[in-house]
Formats: structure tokens, C-alpha cells, sequence
């Protein structure tokens, strides 16, 4: 969560380095952001397409485990930091994909949504508030 706090969105992909084959995985073909040649020299927010979402469990399978940046909600993140509610509804916007996004859940599931998808998503996570960590 201390990355979380900083801003720091990238570190949760480079915990990941072991795992990942290259940092060019976690840079979308629909993004104009260039990937990273390591996980370590220069590797930075700027590297990343994704959002993680922080408060995913592994028992509320709905919650919003990463997906991609191009999402807002009206307000400035704080320190890299979006709420979703159902209150301040979030959407796409068109730096990528067209207006639509891509969001994996944390059952493991990848969905392709548009902006009333991503809506619904976030309406049945089954928490009120969904935090998430932009790069």
C-alpha cells in the first residue's frame, strides 16, 4: 500500500519482473506510451497502461484487479489515486481503444466494456467505493 500512497503504480508491475517476460506487456498496442527496456533502469509510471486496483480481494470476485488507464471520473486523482462510486459515475476517455477499455476482474476474467460496462462493473463489485492506482 506504500506505493499506493507515493503514486508509485508501476512498482506493483515490477514485483512482478519475475514473472513477466518483458516490461513491453504492460504497455497496450493502443497506448503512446513506449515500454521500458527493463523492469529496473528508467522503468517508471510513464512505462505502464494499466491501472491496479488496491482494495481487489481474492473473495469478492466482481472487484476491479487492473485495467486500462484511459478512465476518469470527473475528479483529479489524488497522488495517482481514483474512487470509483456509483455516485460520481467513471468512463472512458478516447486515449485509447476508441472510448472503451479493457478491466480484469478478480476472478480472473477479462471484459472488453464500454462506458455503461464499466459502469456496471463497478456498480457490482459489491463495495460502494473502488479505489484505483493510475500510472
Amino acid at each position: 500500500m506504500e506505493f499506493v500512497v507515493s503514486g508509485e503504480t508501476f512498482r506493483h508491475f515490477q514485483v512482478m519482473s519475475n514473472e513477466l517476460s518483458t516490461p513491453k506487456v504492460i504497455v497496450c498496442p493502443s497506448d503512446t506510451r513506449s515500454a521500458a527496456t527493463n523492469f529496473t533502469t528508467g522503468f517508471s509510471n510513464t512505462n505502464v497502461s494499466y491501472f491496479v486496483g488496491v482494495d481487489a480481494e481474492e473473495g469478492k470476485t466482481q472487484m476491479l484487479l487492473v485495467g486500462d488507464r484511459n478512465i476518469v471520473n470527473g475528479k483529479d486523482p489524488a497522488n495517482g489515486m481514483l474512487e470509483l462510486t456509483t455516485n460520481n459515475p467513471a468512463k472512458w476517455t478516447r486515449a485509447m481503444h476508441n472510448g472503451t477499455g479493457n478491466i480484469a476482474l478478480a476472478d480472473g476474467s477479462v471484459q472488453h466494456v464500454t462506458t455503461p460496462g464499466l459502469q456496471k462493473l463497478i456498480e457490482h463489485t459489491g463495495v460502494a467505493t473502488n479505489r484505483i492506482s493510475l500510472p
